[in-house]
């Protein structure tokens, strides 16, 4: 997938992502690696009791730049030098609140943007 940042009509998509990359290391006080991630399969573990017998059950997930999550727009994806992958969107990281946090072990694929 070609590099791209949603929601940048008027704006210049790589100005974008600089801004967004510098507000979330700081905010996370985490250093960001400079990979540029498209795309995250995250494997959830949901648990079902079968009579007396535990037996976990894998979804995979998929979250991606431009999708939406909790009814906004996916601006960017990032990993963090200690094992983690942050979720941007408007409001979380996107210049103002938290980002979603990831743990990287629950992630089975990474898309890079080419």
């Amino acid at each position: 997938m070609k590099f791209f940042v949603p929601t940048t009509k008027n704006a210049n998509p790589e100005s974008l992502y600089q801004a967004l990359k510098t507000y979330n290391a700081k905010s996370s006080n985490k250093a960001i690696t400079g990979r540029r991630i498209f795309r995250l399969v995250q494997l959830i573990n949901i648990h079902k009791t079968y009579g007396e017998a535990f037996n976990p059950h894998w979804i995979e997930s998929t979250i991606a730049v431009g999708e939406k999550l909790d009814k906004e727009t996916i601006l960017a994806l990032f990993e963090t030098s200690d094992s983690w992958y942050l979720i941007v969107t408007k409001s979380n990281g996107g210049l103002q609140g938290s980002p979603k946090w990831i743990p990287a072990d629950t992630i089975s694929e990474v898309e890079e943007f080419k």
